[in-house]
């Protein structure tokens, strides 16, 4: 390709990763660090919330694959695997769209003291992000939890991977969830902080459950 179309293809590419920047507010929030990624890297005890508005997810997706990158960038980096793993959660994963690192890190996460926990919609989205991976992401994963749902063709996709008919899944109950771990398939209650004992005045009020409250919470089912 000739350097006068080489040129402003490499710069349209640099400018669709870091298009999220040219917001203001963006800029103030990324201005300055409040962690540090070395104690990040060495395992100190801490706590990291990357939260973007559900209206932000996909005019945004750049930057939040760029700070997801950078911490798990920093985690391959580990000469030593802490004594505390680190837990990983990422909701919402099918909005980032396919991201190549993440694949890698489910993959590979185990040797660097990491759990991943990636939360998705359906099959679908697994799918269409992954198209020739999925099945790879899956069969790296310590755990899948299925939450049940009312679509004949997500629960025929669950029936080919655990061999529970689908007609079974569709009846699942609300408060029921499939889990397949170390070899076994089986139902089991979800567990649910607004409701169960053991989570009472271990949460803030959650304004979109007003009538269920830390302190005020039912006690054990």
């Amino acid at each position: 390709m000739p350097e006068r179309d080489t040129r402003p293809s490499a710069l349209a590419t640099a400018y669709s990763y870091l298009s999220a920047f040219l917001s203001e507010d963006v800029n103030k929030a990324t201005s300055t660090s409040t962690l540090s990624l070395e104690d990040f890297r060495d395992g100190k005890p801490m706590t990291i919330y990357l939260i973007l508005p559900p209206d932000k997810l996909i005019s945004h997706r750049a930057l939040i694959k760029l700070w997801i990158g950078v911490l798990l960038k920093t985690i391959t980096s580990r000469q030593t695997i802490p004594h505390q793993q680190t837990l990983f959660l990422l909701d919402e994963a099918g909005q980032l769209g396919h991201f190549a690192y993440l694949y890698s890190i489910i993959t590979l996460c185990r040797g660097y003291g990491l759990k991943c926990w990636t939360i998705w919609q359906d099959f679908q989205q697994l799918e269409a992000n992954y198209p020739n991976d999925w099945q790879t992401l899956m069969n790296n994963c310590g755990m899948v939890q299925y939450f049940g749902g009312k679509n004949y063709q997500i629960a025929r996709k669950v029936e080919s991977i655990t061999g529970i008919p689908a007609a079974r899944l569709m009846q699942m109950d609300a408060d029921q969830q499939l889990l397949m771990m170390d070899g076994l398939t089986f139902l089991s209650r979800k567990l649910d902080y607004l409701t169960d004992g053991q989570y009472k005045d271990r949460f803030d009020p959650n304004p979109f459950y007003p009538k269920c409250s830390s302190a005020d919470g039912p006690g054990v089912r």
